[in-house]
């Protein structure tokens, strides 16, 4: 069983003590005062807009606090062995499992925001506490002015921009809210993202040390035709 909850709307306004929200700005007096927006979203002239250089840690950090709540939730009931939540242009789904859930040769999968993550039973040679949560958030970057992140890397005299397609945030947590590290993996986590398999598209993930983009560790799944769903394998 699944719940959904929708918390707020694009573009909305987290509006100061004794304000309305009007649209995608907040109202007092006639004065557009909007103290803050959503994920995704920055300040701008009083209104939330599209933020388009807002690089992936900061989005990833914005959406800790929900995904945190999320687990939470989930932990506390045994009635629902997933939930979801949609913040703005994040949408989260938490999925609880365990040994017993995931027998050798199968998988488990978590579909959101046209983000599909299938993950091999495997996983539980190297995940010591049980139950255990998927949580996958998936950033909706056609939203807005169909504007995309992007990143600038200098690279000698040329500067070249990365254009985002898609974002998608993978954590495994235990029972007690603690982020657990995978690794050594015999079979890969496949990520199945909204874009399209074409010549130049590449996987890659945020290195928080470098801050920058990296393809070490990610390859591109040959399955399927070309031109269909980007499948990434890690």
């Amino acid at each position: 069983m699944t719940s959904t909850t929708t918390t707020a709307p694009v573009k909305s306004c987290t509006c100061t003590d004794g304000t309305a929200a009007t649209g995608t700005a907040c109202t007092a007096d006639g004065a557009a005062i909007c103290s803050s927006c959503d994920v995704g979203y920055h300040l701008s002239v009083n209104m939330c807009r599209v933020s388009k250089e807002m690089i992936p840690e900061a989005m990833v950090t914005q959406v800790m606090p929900q995904e945190m709540s999320l687990v939470r939730n989930l932990m506390n009931t045994t009635s629902e062995n997933s939930m979801a939540v949609v913040v703005g242009m994040t949408a989260t789904v938490a999925q609880r499992f365990s040994r017993v859930d995931m027998p050798d040769g199968s998988s488990k999968a978590i579909e959101v925001g046209g983000t599909k993550v299938e993950v091999p039973a495997s996983i539980m040679s190297v995940l010591t506490e049980e139950p255990c949560a998927l949580v996958v958030t998936a950033y909706n970057l056609s939203r807005g002015n169909d504007e995309h992140p992007y990143q600038e890397e200098e690279s000698g005299e040329t500067e070249r921009i990365l254009e985002v397609k898609a974002i998608v945030n993978i954590n495994f947590m235990s029972v007690n809210l603690s982020y657990k590290s995978i690794q050594g993996l015999v079979e890969p986590i496949k990520l199945s993202l909204p874009v399209k398999r074409t010549t130049g598209v590449e996987c890659a993930f945020w290195n928080e040390t470098s801050k920058s983009w990296s393809t070490e560790g990610l390859t591109i799944s040959k399955d399927g035709p070309a031109g269909g769903p980007l499948v990434c394998e890690t």
